[in-house]
């Protein structure tokens, strides 16, 4: 348990982080999945191309995981095939990126998520340990890539979830503000205490800090 003056150590430096007006709620089951694949480890300028091809381009949009899967099969599960299959449906050659959609699909497709509303109610009972972690993985070239908490934490707030899931964004913010490591509990009550004190909801504050992090 963090100490009072710990606590208040995050409170002073949440109230510098600009509270959003409006945080991001997906209501598109394509743009979503698409969303938590791209926007992770890349310059907000490059994910806001990506997502505009992939939205504005009737040619490669999928918004079903049949769509999705229907269009995967026109391109070889390989790097040319995922570079050129990212090219289209991204304007970038990410194709880590893609082979991690293809593995989010086929990790859908296993859950029995077969539209938005299921992600979302999947989401909604999901724990990141016990239904994701090591489960969204791609292996190319001797490597393997995976998603972790962080973008698990980003997808399910972008859905709408209310629950405080700390990711490592909100563990980089509350352990600059207390100078050592902290659990997760310790993060989220963080988090909870500096969102009340700021009149505003633990996840306006962590989409907050988030949208402050990402540059």
């Amino acid at each position: 348990m963090l100490s009072t003056t710990n606590l208040r150590r995050v409170a002073r430096a949440a109230a510098k982080v600009p509270i959003v007006s409006e945080a991001r709620v997906d209501d598109n089951l394509g743009t979503c999945l698409v969303t938590t694949v791209v926007d992770f480890q890349m310059h907000a300028t490059a994910v806001s191309h990506a997502l505009a091809r992939f939205e504005n381009d009737p040619a490669h949009q999928a918004s079903t995981l049949g769509e999705f899967e229907r269009l995967f099969v026109r391109y070889p599960n390989t790097r040319r095939g995922n570079e050129k299959l990212a090219q289209d449906l991204l304007g970038y050659a990410m194709w880590t990126r893609v082979g991690l959609l293809r593995a989010l699909v086929q990790f859908l497709r296993d859950e029995g998520v077969g539209d938005f509303a299921a992600l979302r109610a999947w989401a909604e009972r999901s724990d990141f340990r016990r239904d994701f972690q090591g489960r969204v993985q791609y292996t190319a070239e001797g490597r393997t890539y995976g998603l972790g908490p962080a973008v698990y934490s980003w997808l399910v707030m972008r859905l709408g979830i209310e629950t405080l899931k700390p990711d490592e964004r909100l563990h980089r913010f509350v352990e600059s503000a207390i100078g050592h490591r902290a659990s997760d509990s310790d993060v989220a009550s963080a988090i909870a205490a500096a969102a009340a004190g700021l009149g505003t909801s633990p996840r306006q504050l962590h989409w907050s800090i988030c949208q402050e992090m990402r540059e």
